[in-house]
């Protein structure tokens, strides 16, 4: 939720937090990110689920009791707290990248993940659902570089999981209108992450992507801005094409004074950068906050796939043909 903290500056860290858990099959696991998850529901000694005969499982587990083995997820560094969560599947044996295990869905994935706002004191809650990334069946190499669409470049050969949207479509209403039902004042923050990311060398903070706004109104009117995303970037919409805070805010073009109508559609692209070796994609949530005590949160859509690869580095090492991962 877009707040702002009184007494001091934030300034962003740019840098990530390893942690590593094991679910059994159809678990589901909940936890607070001001408190992370110490001790599993599934403790392989007192509590433990039921025989699992999964031949995913590493021989010494198979035919043995589930449980949560190996597992641990620690509070939020920081508080207050913003970042994103992102989730990769590992093989049980190896613990590296690793397609899914279900041939139903193609071996796509068997990750699946909700996340709840809660504020004013748990009684408003807003929700919405994790982005998934399909896995590509049977392209994953298991090294700790992670290739995201079609293309290649120095690290990537070919695709591991499937591209990242080529426009993201925010249907939203304008900042400052007053939706007919209760007549609230609705105000809308975007939240935007880029697709590629080095966690190895925690240099995220210095990877920027430019993100190109088209602006529609009702009368399909057009507007455009354009915005610089570096790392995680979470704005109130009015705030993108003016200076933070309430001064100016009516002069924007997501403002409800600026559009002439309630309601619109922005057309969010990732403007291609000059560096070769990653991708400019972005990925999006939206919050609506109306009358100032009531939220809502919400994916946005998307069209096409980008064609320049995405990569995520999940170690310091990068893997190339000429310089491999070692071996799982």
């Amino acid at each position: 939720m877009h707040r702002r903290i009184p007494g001091g500056r934030c300034i962003p860290g740019w840098t990530e937090t390893d942690f590593r858990f094991h679910l059994t099959a159809h678990q589901p696991i909940v936890w607070r990110l001001s408190e992370g998850m110490a001790n599993f529901p599934l403790d392989g000694l007192e509590k433990v689920g039921p025989i699992d005969n999964d031949p995913n499982l590493p021989a010494n587990l198979r035919g043995q009791a589930a449980f949560n083995f190996n597992s641990r997820i620690p509070p939020a560094p920081e508080d207050p707290f913003q970042g994103e969560l992102k989730c990769v599947q590992v093989d049980l044996v190896s613990e590296q990248p690793s397609q899914g295990t279900d041939s139903d869905n193609n071996f796509h994935g068997d990750l699946e993940g909700q996340a709840t706002i809660d504020t004013n004191g748990d009684s408003d809650a807003a929700s919405y659902n994790a982005i998934g990334i399909q896995a590509v069946q049977d392209s994953n190499d298991g090294n700790d570089t992670l290739c995201l669409g079609a293309g290649s470049n120095a690290a990537c050969p070919g695709p591991e999981y499937a591209a990242c949207p080529g426009v993201l479509i925010l249907n939203h209403f304008f900042d400052g209108a007053h939706e007919p039902v209760r007549d609230d004042d609705v105000r809308t923050t975007l939240t935007l992450v880029p697709c590629s990311e080095n966690f190895g060398l925690q240099n995220t903070g210095s990877a920027s992507t430019v993100a190109q706004f088209l602006v529609y109104n009702e009368f399909e009117q057009r507007f455009s801005t354009s915005k610089t995303v570096t790392c995680y970037l979470s704005i109130l919409l009015s705030e993108i094409d003016s200076q933070e805070g309430s001064t100016g805010d009516d002069r924007s073009i997501f403002n409800v004074a600026v559009s002439g109508t309630l309601t619109g559609q922005t057309r969010i692209r990732a403007v291609d950068g000059t560096d070769r070796t990653r991708g400019d994609g972005l990925l999006a949530i939206a919050e609506e906050l109306h009358g100032g005590s009531r939220s809502a949160a919400f994916n946005v859509d998307y069209q096409g796939s980008r064609a320049r690869q995405d990569v995520v580095q999940l170690s310091g090492i990068e893997c190339t043909p000429e310089n491999p991962c070692p071996a799982p």
